[in-house]
């Protein structure tokens, strides 16, 4: 059964070669937390395995030094964007994915955000109205514009 709301990690692995294996990521390049209430969470542990490289795109409304000092963050790139209010007000509901892709796209150099979003709206468009089409492409527009950086 579908479970909402319950806290999940995740694991993508992105490569232009196939990919063989299929487990946990124990040093992640990058991490990327569409849940803000999961940095209150020791038990998350949304910092565990990173490297002084590792990016972290957090939706939240809060600064970038402010997430890094609430993480203790001592290396890597922090980046924040307030994904569920763009949602919210793009497409009327708080789901920040769609928004967090737009940011991972701007500062994770793996595709581009016209690459992005006409992908988007051709998946999109066989399933659901040219509204939700638009409203998920402006949320990943906004979202790739107000992302904050340090």
């Amino acid at each position: 059964p579908e479970r909402r709301g319950a806290p999940v990690r995740g694991y993508t692995r992105i490569s232009e070669r196939p990919i063989r294996l299929h487990c946990a990521i124990a040093h992640p390049d990058f991490v990327i937390v569409l849940d803000p209430t999961l940095m209150d969470s020791a038990a998350a542990g949304v910092a565990d395995g990173t490297t002084p490289d590792t990016v972290f795109l957090i939706n939240t409304m809060d600064t970038p030094a402010a997430v890094r000092k609430r993480l203790g963050i001592t290396g890597g790139k922090v980046f924040t964007v307030d994904a569920s209010l763009i949602a919210q007000e793009s497409f009327g509901r708080s789901i920040p994915n769609m928004p967090m892709i737009g940011a991972l796209a701007k500062v994770g150099d793996v595709i581009s955000l016209e690459e992005l979003t006409g992908a988007m709206a051709s998946r999109l468009k066989k399933k659901f109205s040219q509204a939700v089409v638009d409203g998920n492409v402006s949320a990943v527009e906004r979202a790739y514009e107000e992302l904050m950086s340090e």
